[in-house]
């Protein structure tokens, strides 16, 4: 057996005689120290920290057979005709491959010709190549893109979880790998249990980015916002990435800031294939200066010189706001991570996450498009078909596929193998895809209120960031271009701004068109929805909706709708609610029916929504008790009136013609 220090010496010749580096990376050393010493790892290195060098290095080095279980056909044959062409003896098995191709890789793996094979995760369920690996001496399986084993992910991949089924069939144990661009400590403990590894050496890369500057501005309206947006472009020179939370504001983006002397275009999933690949090309050559995306652009984006990464909505994550920001500043110069946060931000969010998890209905609807499909899917044209964004069709046929219902094979592009192994979903099936819903909205949510601290952060972003990600090196800079929190220590930060804004609305006295204050004065008088709404001629739903705004923003009382017993009742069914762990405050779909199940019978509906709108702003008022609602003097020009004079010198000309003040 070759011992260790030969392996390191020979992995210092492959370094500079194949990949022509003359030193590794941090954390690439001791990665393949780890692989070397036949102990299993968990390395967990951003992008661009060289992953892929931890197990092709070894691979190459050491005798017998390397397996690396990737998720995307397209990264499995890049990295492959990459490794060919410095005469690595490297192939990678896939669908798309035709019969013969498949043949001779096979024949490959036979004949010892093959150090380093590449497999998607539903390779795996294929009996007739695990008997064959299983005579190839697998010393090695290196598992890329290891978060999609984790169910606490959203890239959650079912066929994952064979991996460890298929390596248990081997002859004998190899050693496994698990690596990932992001795992905050819940997701690595997680990969850790799912992937059985047995007492793993963890590696985890510095996540730091010295030369981002991660900024967060506080803006009142959508509309300041835009005005915001094209004052940060403005003052920045290069090229930059706009990230927008909807397909129809990356396009008035890029108008906004086109008309305002900067070149831009949008890029979403609405474009066709053609329209995406032109504002990318345009994007890469510098034939543009900015490119205003939602999240679909970016992966395998390897610009150099992005010099600014501005998000214009609240990120749905921390994890995904970091990976975003991260394509700023690759080639080490200094560059901006700049957020500019709404107050409005947090309800869009919640809103996608409903939108992203779908019901039992679409889920049956998915199941039976599933089921007439020739065993491949495209997931544009089938979103297309069903009418779903392309994420609630991915999450949709990962819920059927994590209940058994579906089986998704390997992914080419934005097509999926797919094939239904139930000709309905029964109630074992709905059993678990409830309970993964639910996990999923419980994670996310979490997610959410992650992201939403580190806006309202008062320390510094930076160390905010790294802690999250448990980076043992994370700690505050405390110079300018750490963060804007460094940068002015003791200053109010975008959560403060965003806290006071709230404080503002909630506490100083409202006023109300006249309109308002007479369905105000309708509601108080009937006590009841229909009877306001009879009065006053409207809807029961709109009279419904503004009553419970109102009640919300401190306008109208509850107890002028909700009798005092009424709200003694339902405050006990709150109670059981707390116990049980039932979330009935915060408004999605279906939280008013679980909140029901509590309430004792023949609650009104009415009562029960203006009682939780009567919590809300309770909760809202405690959360901010400490907090002074600030006096804003306007700074806006004077009315002129018809006469076009300011309207201050038309009163007091009027004044001065003895006028009376109702005059």
């Amino acid at each position: 057996m070759t011992d260790l220090s030969t392996l390191l010496a020979g992995a210092e010749d492959v370094l500079g005689e194949v990949f022509g580096l003359s030193d590794f990376r941090p954390g690439q050393r001791d990665a393949i120290e780890t692989i070397f010493s036949d102990r299993d790892l968990l390395a967990v290195m951003p992008t661009g920290a060289g992953k892929s060098l931890c197990f092709q290095v070894p691979a190459i080095v050491h005798d017998g057979l390397t397996l690396v279980v990737s998720p995307l056909i397209a990264l499995m044959k890049d990295q492959v005709d990459g490794l060919r062409a410095r005469d690595v003896r490297a192939a990678f098995l896939a669908s798309g491959q035709s019969a013969e191709e498949r043949r001779t890789v096979l024949r490959g793996v036979r004949q010892n010709e093959i150090d380093l094979l590449y497999v998607s995760p539903e390779r795996l369920r294929d009996q007739t190549f695990i008997d064959l690996v299983s005579h190839a001496n697998v010393w090695f399986v290196a598992v890329d893109e290891a978060h999609c084993i984790s169910t606490w992910g959203s890239d959650f991949r079912p066929d994952y979880l064979r991996i460890p089924e298929a390596i248990a069939k081997l002859p004998y144990r190899p050693v496994i790998a698990a690596f990932t661009a992001t795992a905050t400590p819940l997701v690595q403990r997680d990969l850790v249990d799912r992937l059985g590894l047995e007492s793993p050496r963890q590696v985890l890369a510095g996540f730091d980015r010295p030369n981002i500057r991660f900024m967060v501005k506080y803006c009142q309206t959508p509309s300041y916002r835009l005005d915001e947006l094209v004052r940060q472009v403005q003052s920045r020179k290069g090229t930059g990435i706009v990230y927008s939370g909807t397909r129809r504001a990356t396009e008035e983006q890029a108008e906004f800031l086109c008309e305002h002397g900067r070149r831009a275009l949008p890029y979403h999933a609405g474009l066709t294939s053609d329209q995406r690949t032109s504002a990318q090309d345009a994007f890469m050559s510098g034939d543009i200066d900015v490119i205003c995306a939602t999240n679909a652009f970016g992966l395998g984006i390897d610009k150099p010189d992005v010099r600014f990464v501005i998000h214009t909505a609240l990120p749905s994550s921390p994890d995904a706001y970091y990976q975003e920001a991260g394509r700023a500043g690759r080639d080490g110069l200094p560059a901006d991570a700049l957020l500019l946060n709404c107050a409005s931000d947090r309800g869009l969010q919640e809103w996608m996450i409903d939108v992203d998890l779908p019901d039992l209905n679409v889920l049956k609807h998915i199941h039976r498009f599933v089921g007439r499909a020739d065993g491949r899917i495209s997931i544009e044209n089938a979103a297309s078909q069903l009418r779903l964004s392309n994420t609630t069709l991915r999450v949709g046929l990962q819920l059927l596929a994590e209940s058994g219902a579906v089986e998704v094979g390997e992914r080419l592009g934005q097509e999926f193998a797919a094939v239904t192994t139930a000709a309905s979903l029964d109630r074992q099936h709905i059993s678990a895809i409830e309970s993964a819903v639910n996990r999923q909205r419980a994670w996310r949510i979490e997610q959410l209120d992650a992201i939403e601290r580190y806006v309202q952060s008062s320390t510094c972003r930076r160390e905010y960031l790294l802690r999250y990600f448990g980076d043992p090196a994370a700690e505050p800079r405390g110079d300018r271009q750490c963060c804007d929190r460094c940068a002015r220590p003791g200053s109010h930060s975008a959560g403060d701004a965003a806290l006071q804004a709230r404080a503002t609305r909630l506490k100083k006295p409202k006023r109300i068109s006249a309109a308002r204050a007479a369905l105000r004065d309708a509601l108080i008088e009937n006590g009841s929805i229909r009877g306001a709404a009879a009065a006053t001629g409207g809807s029961p739903k709109k009279v419904a909706e503004v009553a419970r705004e109102m009640v919300t923003t401190g306008v109208l009382d509850v107890s002028a709708l909700v009798p005092e017993e009424v709200q003694f009742a339902l405050s006990q069914a709150c109670k059981d609610m707390d116990e049980a762990g039932v979330d009935y405050r915060r408004p999605r779909p279906g939280y008013l029916q679980a909140a029901m199940q509590f309430c004792p019978p023949g609650t009104n509906w009415d009562h029960l929504t203006l009682y939780l709108a009567s919590l809300r702003r309770r909760d809202a008022l405690e959360e901010l008790a400490d907090i002074e609602p600030e006096i804003v003097v306007s700074q806006s020009q004077p009315v002129r009136v018809a006469s076009g004079k300011p309207s201050w010198q038309e009163t007091l000309d009027l004044y001065l013609a003895a006028r009376s003040t109702d005059e």
